[in-house]
């Protein structure tokens, strides 16, 4: 019998409420390798002295980035179930009802691994039929859509998505894959080959 939803639920907070941990995200991995100290002061550094160091040009490739995910959303597929909810319990708990139901493809999943102090948004869940997990006769693999013509170190590190999906439904995806911007094509990476990497840095 597949798993439940709250038994889910019990695997992505470990019983801990979100508040109660400052979760790393793995869209932070950029911070730790370029910029440790962002990562420090973060955790450290009085809250009350934080200054906002985001650039125009930031924030023009933030939108950037955010444009060609959802062109490429909207192209490769157009029937996506996209999480509505930004952040939060109500996200995590519609991205893990979406699983259960099957849902070929999941927009935006709330990942959790409360346990692990982890937490972030998967930009593309892939039902895949080729195995089974505790969700039932099939399994999800990770896609993160990235505005680059390359993968980058950090693009490897965030398919950290793949190591909590695995512990959430019970089966590890095998590989997860990077897709580039525009006609740069995707690269996959074999879950294997990044885990000791990924570890290495989540314990900084």
């Amino acid at each position: 019998m597949a798993i439940t939803l709250e038994e889910l639920i019990g695997r992505a907070t470990a019983g801990r409420e979100p508040n109660s941990v400052k979760p790393f995200r793995p869209s932070w991995f950029y911070n730790l390798l370029e910029d440790p100290f962002w990562i420090w002061c973060h955790y450290h550094a009085p809250a009350a002295e934080k200054l906002d160091e985001t650039t125009l040009f930031d924030r023009y490739r933030m939108a950037q980035g955010v444009v060609w995910e959802e062109q490429y959303v909207a192209a490769r597929f157009p029937g996506e179930f996209r999480i509505e909810a930004s952040w939060g319990v109500e996200a995590l708990r519609d991205t893990l009802a979406a699983m259960l139901r099957g849902e070929r493809v999941i927009h935006g999943g709330a990942l959790w691994r409360l346990g692990d102090e982890i937490y972030g948004k998967a930009d593309l869940l892939i039902r895949c039929d080729d195995g089974p997990s505790d969700l039932g006769a099939f399994h999800y693999t990770v896609q993160e859509v990235k505005n680059s013509a390359t993968v980058k170190p950090h693009h490897q590190l965030q398919a950290a998505y793949s190591w909590m999906l695995g512990a959430l439904q019970g089966r590890l995806p095998a590989t997860a894959e990077v897709v580039l911007r525009e006609e740069a094509g995707s690269v996959t990476a074999v879950t294997a080959d990044f885990s000791a990497e990924l570890q290495r840095q989540l314990a900084l």
